[in-house]
């Protein structure tokens, strides 16, 4: 365009080309599969089901978990892998949500609200449980991280936690770091499966406390009380190795 034509003008109408070509593109693809009576969307769906249903299992839930808490406790944040994971929680959610609407029997156990409700209980690595027993600590450092992290945990923000203990490359607390939601999504997990407590079919938001997405995401009362016993098992899973990480405090805090 003649050099009189502002820069902010001129790029507006540069765009068109590579916008029209990109919309044409998608003409194609969308005529393509509609002659099949199909979408791209639920053609991959498809072709990716065998996939998705072997994800949908214990084994598939523990090595996820124990995966994403490890890298984790080398300081690399569960997002990182929300591009993988989270086609295979939404897409088996969006199916509960179906059966749910026509009054099917839910088909899959492995979605977003089961992970974040049930496994990371208080965000990554269930710390909740570990910011309850941090208040009462008699190490003045650990006391005062578990005064400023208990009620983000509570809303399932797990790093004030994770920073501050520290519990990120911290080898006295890396066991219950990984292992606790690793028991969370096993019990959960099997509970589910043989019927004890109802599938999640709905999703709230990410901070919404485990006790309360629970039961929201499934409508089933015993999923609160899952969620009780769940942190009561994983205080007792953290309690050996807080009390060694605070013994250990103490003496540097007496020195």
């Amino acid at each position: 365009m003649p050099d009189s034509v502002p820069a902010s003008l001129t790029e507006t109408f540069a765009s068109l080309v590579p916008s029209v070509l990109i919309m044409a593109l998608f003409i194609e693809i969308f005529a393509v599969f509609n002659a099949f009576d199909t979408t791209l969307p639920e053609f991959i769906f498809i072709f990716l089901a065998p996939t998705l249903k072997a994800a949908d299992s214990l084994f598939f839930t523990i090595i996820m978990t124990l995966f994403i808490h490890v890298f984790w406790f080398f300081g690399i944040h569960d997002a990182v892998f929300g591009g993988i994971l989270g086609h295979i929680r939404d897409g088996n959610l969006s199916l509960n949500a179906a059966a749910s609407l026509a009054g099917e029997t839910l088909p899959a156990i492995f979605t977003t609200p089961f992970y974040v409700y049930f496994v990371i209980i208080g965000g990554a690595g269930s710390v909740l449980a570990l910011a309850i027993l941090l208040v009462r600590s008699k190490s003045k450092q650990l006391k005062n991280v578990g005064s400023i992290g208990l009620l983000p945990s509570f809303f399932g923000i797990s790093e004030p936690i994770i920073f501050g203990v520290p519990i990120m490359l911290n080898p006295v607390i890396f066991i219950p770091f990984i292992f606790t939601s690793v028991a969370n999504g096993t019990i959960a997990f099997l509970l589910m499966k043989f019927g004890f407590v109802g599938k999640s079919f709905a999703m709230f938001s990410w901070s919404m406390p485990s006790i309360f997405g629970a039961f929201l995401s499934t409508l089933d009362i015993r999923a609160m009380l899952l969620i009780v016993g769940l942190i009561l098992l994983d205080m007792l899973m953290y309690y050996p190795f807080f009390k060694a990480y605070e013994k250990q405090l103490l003496k540097e805090e007496n020195q």
